[in-house]
């Protein structure tokens, strides 16, 4: 509505707004009626439409932000009329979500623990960064108990110990004069962005599951970078 009124007056071109959610409509012409009612007869083609950070603060050597002030302002009135409620602080900044998309990619972004493989991978590295990360990457230990004719043991052939994950990428004693692979090596680099640290993780797994006898054949070979 506060765009729409914007419009009416013929001395202003451009339509500053803080509101994205507002500009979207106004975009795809699905304004409320409300707003076609104040634009009915009115020509705006003339007119642009900008998006305006909602709160700058004060500029240093500027004009006064009367923008902040009204915030300000609002803020403490509503503080003063809600005692138990406190700003939000960074919070206040934040454009509002409002659609779908908007919200589904807040919530599953803010609950990502690990990153998304590196847009180099292979599909087939990318599944097996995936399955490091989720801890499903396939063991002696996991294939027996599902394939007890194809894979009739668990246990390293290395050490006697019980394959698992864990014992396959790092901890059994054939890795013992390699300083580099650690349980703390590994939790970075399937933690990491970086193509080389994925790369490293994809190489390793890929290395140990062929001495183990793992049959990946969907699995290619370890790529360069």
């Amino acid at each position: 509505v506060a765009i729409a009124l914007a419009l009416k007056m013929d001395n202003i071109e451009v339509v500053y707004s803080d509101s994205m959610a507002a500009l979207r409509a106004f975009a795809k012409g699905t304004v409320c009626e409300q707003t076609l009612k104040i634009l009915q007869g009115k020509n705006i083609t003339h007119h642009l439409l900008s998006w305006f950070p909602t709160h700058l603060g004060q500029i240093n050597d500027s004009p006064p932000n009367l923008n902040e002030a009204a915030h300000e302002a609002a803020r403490e009135l509503s503080n003063r009329a809600s005692p138990g409620m406190r700003s939000t602080g960074e919070g206040d900044n934040r454009e509002i979500l409002t659609t779908y998309n908007e919200l589904t990619k807040h919530f599953y972004l803010s609950r990502r623990i690990f990153p998304p493989p590196h847009k180099n991978l292979t599909r087939p590295q990318t599944l097996t960064l995936r399955l490091l990360q989720t801890r499903m990457y396939p063991t002696l230990k996991m294939l027996h108990i599902m394939y007890p004719d194809l894979y009739p043991s668990n246990l390293c052939p290395h050490c006697g110990e019980i394959a698992s994950l864990e014992h396959m990428l790092w901890q059994c004693t054939k890795f013992a004069h390699l300083s580099h692979i650690t349980s703390a090596r590994w939790e970075a680099a399937i933690r990491s962005s970086s193509l080389a640290d994925q790369l490293w993780a994809v190489h390793q797994a890929r290395e140990a599951a062929e001495e183990l006898g793992i049959s990946v054949p969907t699995w290619e070979l370890p790529a360069t970078q």
